[in-house]
C-alpha cells in the first residue's frame, strides 16, 4: 500500500483501481489519501467474490458492502460468474 500512496503523490494519475471490500480493507488508507488529493477511486471485488452477497454467507447485505463509509469511492466494479 505504501507504493500506492507514493504513486498518488506523483500527481501523474487522475484515478485509481484497487481491491476493497469488508473482508479486504488493506487499501483503505490509500483510498482515503487519494480522496484527499481529489483522485477518482474505483474499487474491484466489492462483494468479495460473492462471499458478501450469498445468503448464509458472511454478510447478506451487498449494498452495505459497497458503502462501507467510504465517500471517496466513485465506482465499484463487480464481476458475476453465475446467478
Amino acid at each position: 500500500m505504501g507504493n500506492i500512496i507514493k504513486l498518488i503523490d506523483t500527481g501523474e494519475f487522475a484515478g485509481m483501481l484497487v481491491q476493497y471490500n469488508y473482508l479486504d480493507r488493506h487499501n483503505e488508507p490509500a483510498i482515503a489519501h487519494a480522496g484527499e488529493k481529489g483522485m477518482g477511486v474505483t474499487i474491484m471485488g466489492p462483494v468479495a467474490g460473492g462471499r458478501l452477497a450469498i445468503p448464509g454467507g458472511v454478510i447478506v447485505d451487498a449494498e452495505g458492502a459497497l458503502e462501507m463509509k467510504t465517500p471517496e469511492l466513485a465506482c465499484a466494479l463487480s464481476g458475476i460468474t453465475r446467478m
